[in-house]
């Protein structure tokens, strides 16, 4: 385990790397923008990238399929990249609060999703249905929505 919240790095620090065996791993409230290639850590099964930098999901992310709990809220990510898919062991994503205004189809692959959390990003009440429709296994949490312009 591996705290280092409120570090106010701007790049990842790469001493990091030693720690292989890593399964839980919080960077959270730095000044993050991007991961490194070639992060990853075989055994992490928790993730907090939350109140960063980040532009872009890094999709470095999406090759940690042991990935069980994710963090990115409080970023000014755009998209979901459609790997996201390969998380199939992820029980738990935060990501509200964010810029997202799509969720790629790939993410109902994430057969062991329980909670999703896309507070905060302005979803339609239709858009909301279909996504719980699409995956009844998992509590979403979204915002008032609003189908304001339909």
């Amino acid at each position: 385990k591996l705290d280092l919240s409120k570090s106010k790095f701007t790049e990842f620090p790469t001493e990091i790397f030693k720690y292989k065996k890593l399964t839980w791993l919080s960077l959270s409230k730095t000044k993050l923008s991007e991961l490194p290639e070639g992060f990853y850590f075989p055994n992490l099964t928790y993730l907090d990238l939350s109140k960063n930098d980040f532009d872009v999901f890094p999709e470095e992310i999406c090759g940690i399929t042991s990935l069980k709990s994710l963090h990115l809220q409080k970023n000014h990510i755009a998209e979901i990249p459609v790997c996201i898919g390969q998380l199939t062991k992820l029980e738990r994503i935060d990501l509200w609060f964010n810029l997202v205004d799509t969720i790629p189809d790939e993410f109902a692959k994430c057969r062991a999703l329980r909670f999703a959390d896309f507070r905060g990003m302005g979803y339609s009440k239709s858009f909301q249905a279909e996504w719980i429709e699409k995956m009844p296994w998992v509590k979403f949490e979204f915002g008032l929505g609003c189908d304001c312009g339909n």
